[in-house]
């Protein structure tokens, strides 16, 4: 007998978030994934002492790889915990969900990644209206900044051996 597969693990694989809820936004043209981490404690960025005391929470909303022609918005319950350690300069920190989007950012890492590919193989406009054609919600320059965010691929070394 097969085990029964969660969406969770389809969607994040690795068990890095949990989904609370999916509702559908106005007209059935958005699909909002509702999510919080899985983990119970997270590790303060300073000192990198776990904890699992919590001060408060936060939502953050970041836009994920279309579906069927869909927007699919993420929406992430984040959490800020105490750090209990006393010599650490930080005394409350927010939990970093790094694998699934960088700090600060408004679209997951996936996202970002496809728009990376996108831009690089078609150009910023042509990417644009592709992206129209996806579902992928976004302004006419967001594939100029991504671009712009990109790390520059360095060249191999050459050695040339006398």
């Amino acid at each position: 007998m097969t085990q029964p597969v969660l969406l969770a693990d389809v969607l994040f694989p690795g068990g890095t978030l949990e989904i609370t809820d999916l509702q559908c936004g106005p007209e059935q043209q958005k699909v909002i994934v509702l999510a919080r981490p899985a983990e119970r404690q997270a590790q303060c960025p300073c000192c990198h002492t776990p904890s699992s005391s919590l001060h408060s929470h936060y939502h953050r909303t970041l836009t994920d790889l279309p579906c069927l022609g869909r927007v699919v918005h993420l929406q992430l319950s984040v959490r800020r915990f105490r750090c209990r350690e006393e010599t650490c300069p930080k005394h409350i920190f927010c939990e970093r969900i790094d694998d699934i989007a960088p700090r600060s950012a408004r679209m997951t890492q996936r996202l970002i990644t496809a728009l990376n590919d996108m831009a690089l193989e078609v150009g910023a406009s042509a990417g644009w209206r592709v992206g129209q054609i996806w579902g992928v919600e976004r302004s006419r320059t967001i594939d100029l900044r991504v671009m712009r965010c990109m790390t520059a691929i360095q060249p191999p070394t050459v050695v040339k051996h006398v």
